[in-house]
């Protein structure tokens, strides 16, 4: 008994356990509430991030339904809530755009700013800024025609300057869109547009030929497409700078070179309609009516209802 008494298992009292914590116990407390505010502050980020997305969506559906102004307060609540979206801002600018009222060329344009901040290097916004200048400019041009047309020439030379440091300025971002992004065919179209009605006839070729000539470019470093003739994939896209060089050309009297570039067209698009019928002309303007005619025959295979092929041949019965 003696035995079991000295070494009993079950005591009455249980030693109390020593606290492992070494952390004074307010300090504890006040780390249990920042760990809970951050929990909460989190918690209140992804309630909005999420309310982001269902608003995206539903600015989405009322730019489709071409309700501009539920679209446009739609998209500042989506930046409010996620002002790191950068898709909110991209979308205002769009919006501005397509809607166009007075004063939404500069709100565009800000919204785009907007997007610079977050993406300097977000390619698209650069081309849709480009777009807002050309068209803005292109507003000025029809001020300026409707001032020469009441005699008010001062207001035209007005709306003349301010049309063309707009254009330079869609100049610019559809050069930094280049930079990024060299392959995008319509923006060298765009840029050879506007150096056309700026009177540089020569700049608006050289954005042709900048085109067609960038995929050679790739050959070399920092580049590696040596291995493959990516541009026989877009060769729709090379055979339109080929016409629109040709068309330059032409216009300017220098045949020969024109039915090189129609030529050249045809050669990367065989059944190219239009390169086909720019050079049928070509060839009835330097007496080559054999080979015009021969040209004619075979685009009236091709596009039977081509409205220019009904004009040459008739009505097909």
């Amino acid at each position: 008994m003696r035995a079991l008494a000295a070494n009993d298992p079950l005591p009455e009292k249980a030693e109390p356990m020593p606290d492992k914590n070494p952390l004074p116990e307010h300090i504890r407390r006040v780390l249990q509430a920042v760990i809970l505010a951050i929990a909460v502050y989190l918690c209140c980020i992804f309630v909005r991030y999420f309310m982001a997305d269902i608003d995206h969506n539903k600015a989405i559906f009322f730019s489709k339904q071409g309700d501009w102004n539920n679209a446009l307060k739609t998209y500042e609540r989506v930046a409010r809530e996620n002002p790191s979206f950068i898709m909110a801002y991209y979308f205002l600018g769009n919006v501005y755009n397509d809607r166009w009222a007075e004063g939404d060329a500069e709100r565009a344009i800000n919204e785009y700013k907007n997007v610079w901040k977050l993406a300097p290097n977000y390619v698209q916004s650069h081309h849709q800024a480009g777009l807002i200048y050309m068209k803005w400019g292109q507003d000025e041009s029809n001020l300026e025609a409707e001032a020469l047309k009441k005699g008010n020439k001062k207001a035209a030379a007005e709306h003349k300057k301010k049309k063309e440091e707009i254009w330079k300025k869609a100049l610019s971002e559809f050069e930094r869109y280049e930079s990024v992004d060299p392959v995008f065919n319509l923006n060298y179209y765009r840029m050879a547009w506007i150096h056309m009605q700026l009177g540089d006839e020569a700049k608006a070729e050289q954005m042709y030929l900048d085109h067609i000539s960038f995929p050679e470019k790739l050959k070399y470093p920092p580049h590696n497409a040596w291995v493959e003739d990516w541009a026989i994939r877009r060769k729709d896209e090379y055979a339109e700078s080929y016409l629109d060089l040709g068309n330059s050309r032409f216009m300017k009297g220098d045949l020969k070179k024109s039915e090189e570039y129609f030529k050249k067209a045809l050669e990367l698009v065989p059944d190219y309609v239009n390169a086909m019928k720019n050079l049928a002309i070509l060839y009835s303007r330097t007496n080559r009516q054999e080979l015009a005619i021969k040209t004619w025959q075979k685009i009236r295979f091709l596009a039977p209802n081509d409205p220019d092929v009904v004009k040459v041949f008739g009505a097909q019965k």
